[in-house]
């Protein structure tokens, strides 16, 4: 994933981050702190030995443009995984994504929420049944997230 900032007042570049050093990362989303001094970025991680994704969310300084941290979710049951919206609300990110277990027949989806400083608060989420019927219902629903009074 290539990242760069520029001035909104004349197009300089501020500046620019090229992550993973191996691998790849393909973002789904974004997400400003109220101060937008921090950019919260969604998607799928790819290491480069692996044919499989990691549900991962990763943390920017959008003053210097460093990584401030980085949070996987492979699952031990899940075989791919892809982080597909994040929202920021009340010094929390919220994130939901995708999960597919091929040997069993099945997908979910599953909701994290972390705190400012990458700490996993809680996780929700939902396996479908192995024939796969409630599969379409989960990918669906898992494409966005918001987070206002007190509900994610």
């Amino acid at each position: 994933m290539f990242v760069k900032a520029l001035s909104a007042a004349n197009g300089t570049e501020l500046w620019q981050q090229f992550w993973p050093e191996s691998g790849s990362m393909i973002p789904s989303s974004l997400a400003l702190d109220a101060y937008a001094t921090r950019a919260f970025v969604a998607g799928t991680r790819v290491e480069p030995d692996q044919l499989e994704g990691f549900f991962t969310v990763l943390a920017l300084n959008t003053t210097k443009g460093t990584i401030l941290w980085e949070r996987s979710k492979d699952g031990t049951e899940a075989k791919k995984g892809n982080a597909l919206a994040t929202t920021f609300n009340s010094g929390r990110i919220f994130a939901v994504g995708t999960f597919y277990d091929d040997a069993n027949f099945r997908d979910g989806f599953a909701v994290r929420a972390y705190n400012a400083q990458g700490k996993l608060l809680w996780e929700d989420g939902q396996w479908s049944d192995a024939t796969g019927t409630a599969g379409v219902r989960v990918r669906s629903f898992a494409r966005a997230v918001t987070a206002t009074c007190n509900r994610v």
